[in-house]
């Protein structure tokens, strides 16, 4: 009987220590749509100093471990972000500080055309009768970003190909 119960143990033992390897593995290496997957390695290919492969391998590490968190208006995380928060609390953790307000992180920044975006590029979207930016996300490469876009729904990855944030498209920042 006693030996039953050990083997079950070990079992039930190995299997959560499976599922917790495919869980935490799961959430450090969450999947991107199709084109995104090779992001990392193109990027990084692309970089020359090795500064710069530094801060865009811990952006990159630091921004998708925040996908799938809930948007909280006014927050700045680690839990829950806004989209403002959001790209505040990813630069912060490879010792950038950005303005608080998506307006003030749009002219702190060095102007970027859009055919010219970079992996960490911050994009910004305006509504049609704004003259300031209302929305930020942080640029991922092949027409997609991250970003934190409203009540009720999480940080992902979304696409600037799209009809909505194409007509939506402000300016984009370069900080890094």
């Amino acid at each position: 009987m006693k030996r039953n119960i050990r083997v079950k143990a070990a079992a039930i033992f190995y299997i959560a220590l499976f599922l917790t390897g495919v869980i935490v593995s799961f959430l450090s290496e969450p999947s991107f749509p199709d084109d995104t997957n090779i992001l990392r390695q193109e990027y990084l290919f692309e970089k020359n100093s090795g500064a710069a492969v530094k801060s865009s391998e811990m952006l990159y590490h630091t921004l998708i471990g925040q996908l799938g968190k809930p948007y909280a208006y006014g927050q700045e995380g680690p839990d829950s972000f806004d989209c403002s928060g959001l790209t505040k609390y990813v630069y912060s953790k490879i010792g950038l500080s950005l303005p608080r307000l998506v307006s003030e992180q749009a002219k702190a920044g060095e102007w970027v055309d859009k055919a010219d975006l970079e992996f960490g590029d911050i994009v910004f979207f305006s509504n049609d009768s704004e003259k300031e930016p209302s929305h930020a996300g942080i640029y991922i490469g092949h027409s997609y970003f991250i970003h934190a876009p409203k009540t009720g729904d999480v940080v992902k990855v979304s696409s600037l190909s799209s009809e909505y944030y194409r007509q939506k498209y402000f300016t984009a920042a370069r900080f890094l």
